[in-house]
C-alpha cells in the first residue's frame, strides 16, 4: 500500500476503538466479526484504521437518522389514518 507523504495512517487497537466509540470492547469486536467494521487482524490482534472507524460511526449515525425518520412516518400514517 502506497502512502502519499502528506497522508498518515492512524493505527487503532480494540481498546482504543472502544473509547473512541464509547462502547464496550465486546461490541466492538462483535462489529468486527460481523464485518460492519471493518479491521485486520495481525498475529493474534485485531486492528482498525482510524478511517474505517470514522467511516462506521458515519454510517452508523446515518442509519439511525433513516430509522428515526421511518419511524416518524409510520407513526403519523398510523396516528392520523382513518379508521
Amino acid at each position: 500500500m502506497k502512502v502519499k507523504s502528506d497522508q498518515s495512517i492512524t493505527i487503532l487497537t480494540i481498546q482504543e476503538v472502544a473509547s473512541f466509540l464509547r462502547v464496550h470492547r465486546t461490541t466492538v469486536t462483535r462489529y468486527a466479526m460481523t464485518g460492519e467494521l471493518k479491521s485486520y487482524v495481525l498475529g493474534n490482534r485485531r486492528l482498525f484504521k482510524k478511517e474505517d472507524v470514522l467511516a462506521f460511526f458515519e454510517n452508523r449515525i446515518d442509519r439511525a437518522a433513516l430509522e428515526y425518520v421511518s419511524e416518524r412516518s409510520n407513526y403519523g400514517d398510523s396516528h392520523y389514518s382513518e379508521a
